[in-house]
């Protein structure tokens, strides 16, 4: 997922200048996206959420940027890492799962 593959979030990344917006930006946009899909299954509450952002949210909407970021980056290493045809060995696809693992988690997990 290049962000030339994605226009639309692409320019919510360059729009803002501060982090700290750019995280309120995409949690307001995830609390909007929330609202809508309960609309759409026709949940009994359809009270929209009012207030403030919560810790949570903005939590959230980092961990969101931060992936996106990561995805876009780490693209090619993520498509070998899941590309099991070229390790015939066992310990190559032991080794290999521990580190799709790396990518997976604790590469987001260490920033």
């Amino acid at each position: 997922m290049a962000l030339a593959d994605n226009p639309p979030f692409n320019r919510l990344i360059t729009y803002y200048s501060s982090w700290s917006k750019l995280a309120r930006a995409i949690a307001w946009m995830k609390r909007f996206q929330l609202f809508l899909l309960k609309k759409l299954a026709k949940k009994t509450s359809l009270e929209p959420e009012t207030g403030c952002l919560s810790v949570e949210e903005l939590q959230q909407a980092t961990m969101y940027v931060i992936r996106y970021a990561q995805d876009d980056v780490f693209e090619a290493v993520k498509a070998k890492l899941t590309d099991f045809e070229e390790y015939p060995c066992r310990h190559q696809r032991k080794v290999l799962d521990r580190k799709r693992q790396f990518v997976g988690s604790t590469l987001l997990e260490g920033m």
